[in-house]
């Protein structure tokens, strides 16, 4: 009897330990697990949507100098350093793109966005609340190893915030990434090396207008060793006041390009401030650009839309196009220019 006790009260206090155990885990991880719990398919393109909830440790990353390994950096901060690296990449992209900023008839400041490529490029539309701003935006997909689970598949998408590719943020401040051919970029010393995707996040979480996103170039590297030998990347940030330009890292500087018209601006994938407009989207650019001048630069969510459908290339498609309205906070997103597909998203999205 004694002894039948003795396993009673072990079992009992196992029972206790792991109980224990399964309710420290669900604390420690319960902004990981609600953010996991919140994937879902939007789109059989396919768009998901994922609402990012606690952090993602961005402000640590920012406090990093010099070469590190984001994968290993990330996946070290998620396991409390148990974990290093758990084999999740990204798509690769060059981010061919057509993006313009113009205002709807209301005079609320539009900013549309083409994501071009000659290859299947499923999204990821992501809300954060772990920066000085609520953002939503589109991410590059985190890529599972092949034959994976859906559930190790969803806990990769934790890193989508470090691969954001376009979004806007709730002071109204929008940005997104474009390819153009390779130059070198202005160096910063001690500073930390980010990706475009992650300049694109720096951006979205610290500024609320383009003045303050511009200042922000002066605090980081751009990692050139994650850029292709053929491909670097240019900005056009807007805000909601209407105030628009393209920044580009060339030539070992920071060139912030101002709007040649009062109330809209086009941007592709060559260099505006470069005597040799170097790069590719020549026609894209002039056919937006005739659209725009058409309308006096005024185009409604749906004629916006309709623009980015209709821009055409012959050896590229959209991926998916965006149309951010920075004045109401409302995001529309369109897969492969299907125009009976747009989804309306804001930043409550549930």
């Amino acid at each position: 009897m004694k002894a039948l006790n003795v396993i009673k009260k072990i079992l009992l206090i196992f029972v206790v330990l792991l109980a224990v155990s399964v309710i420290s885990l669900l604390v420690i991880y319960r902004n990981q697990i609600a953010t996991v719990s919140s994937i879902k398919q939007i789109d059989e393109y396919p768009i998901y949507m994922m609402d990012y909830k606690g952090t993602y440790w961005f402000n640590d990353f920012m406090k990093t100098e010099g070469d590190r390994n984001f994968t290993e950096f990330f996946m070290s901060k998620l396991t409390y350093g148990v974990l290093k690296n758990n084999g999740a990449t990204t798509e690769n992209s060059s981010a061919m793109c057509t993006c313009f900023v113009c205002e709807n008839e209301n005079g609320d400041i539009l900013y549309c966005r083409n994501l071009e490529q000659s290859h299947y490029l499923p999204s990821v539309v992501v809300t954060t609340h772990d920066g000085t701003y609520q953002t939503i935006g589109t991410s590059f997909i985190v890529d599972s190893p092949e034959d994976a689970p859906e559930l190790l598949m969803k806990i990769n998408m934790l890193m989508e915030p470090y691969f954001t590719a376009d979004g806007m943020n709730d002071a109204g401040l929008a940005i997104s990434l474009l390819s153009v051919p390779y130059s070198t970029v202005p160096e910063n010393e001690n500073t930390p090396l980010l990706s475009a995707e992650e300049v694109c996040r720096l951006v979205l979480n610290e500024a609320g207008t383009v003045e303050e996103a511009i200042e922000l170039f002066n605090t980081f590297t751009l990692d050139s060793s994650m850029l292709s030998s053929l491909s670097a990347c240019h900005f056009l940030i807007a805000d909601r006041s209407g105030s628009m330009v393209v920044v580009e890292l060339h030539d070992g500087k920071v060139d912030v390009v101002e709007p040649i018209h009062d109330n809209y601006m086009t941007v592709t994938n060559f260099y505006l401030n470069s005597e040799e407009s170097s790069g590719t989207g020549q026609a894209r650019y002039k056919y937006v650009e005739a659209a725009l001048e058409e309308t006096g630069g005024v185009l409604s969510e749906q004629e916006a839309l309709e623009l980015l459908a209709s821009v055409k290339d012959p050896y590229i498609h959209p991926e998916w196009s965006c149309v951010y309205n920075l004045t109401t906070g409302k995001m529309y997103i369109m897969p492969n220019a299907q125009l009976d597909c747009v989804h309306e998203i804001d930043f409550n999205q549930d």
